[in-house]
C-alpha cells in the first residue's frame, strides 16, 4: 500500500481494480493459469478436471475477498459504500496444454481445455442445438 512500504499482492491489486470497475458493480478477474500452476499444481489440476465447480467457488471467494478488503477500507476511511450488486467473475486463461480443435475426444468433456487453431469461416447462423445431454442406455 502507498506510504506503508508493504507490497500489495498482484491479484489483490487486480481484484480491487476489477471490483471498482463497471460503476462499482464489478467485472471479470482474469487469472493466469500458469501463475496458478506455479503456486499450486494441485489446484491447477483440479481446475482443469472440475472447472464448473471450482470457477463458481472462485467467483464466490473473489467477491468475499473484495468485500472484506472494501470493509477494511471503509473502517480506515470512514466512508460507507454499497456492497450490493457487486459481481466478480473469475476467468482463467493461459492453460499449460493446448489441444487442436479437431483432436478433442470424449475424455475432454466437462474439463477445461484450451484449443488452438485458425478461424477459417464465421457465420451468423445460430445452431438449433446449443446444449446436449448424453445418457448411456446400458448404465441407466
Amino acid at each position: 500500500e502507498e506510504g506503508t512500504g508493504e507490497a500489495v499482492p498482484y491479484y489483490l491489486r487486480v481484484l480491487l481494480r476489477v471490483g471498482q470497475s463497471n460503476d462499482g458493480h464489478g467485472g471479470s478477474l482474469e487469472i493466469n493459469c500458469r501463475h496458478m500452476h506455479s503456486h499450486s499444481p494441485e489446484l491447477y489440476a483440479r481446475l482443469v478436471e472440475f472447472p464448473q465447480t471450482l470457477i463458481g467457488g472462485f467467483d464466490i471467494a473473489a467477491r468475499e475477498l473484495y468485500l472484506d478488503q472494501l470493509s477494511q477500507q471503509i473502517t480506515e476511511q470512514g466512508e460507507p459504500d454499497d456492497d450490493q450488486g457487486i459481481n466478480i467473475t473469475v476467468r482463467p486463461f493461459n492453460l499449460r496444454q493446448l489441444h487442436d480443435a479437431r483432436l478433442l475426444d470424449p475424455e475432454h468433456l466437462e474439463t477445461l481445455v484450451a484449443i488452438t487453431g485458425m478461424v477459417t469461416r464465421t457465420s451468423t447462423i445460430i445452431p438449433e442445438l446449443q446444449t446436449a445431454h448424453y445418457r448411456c442406455d446400458i448404465c441407466t
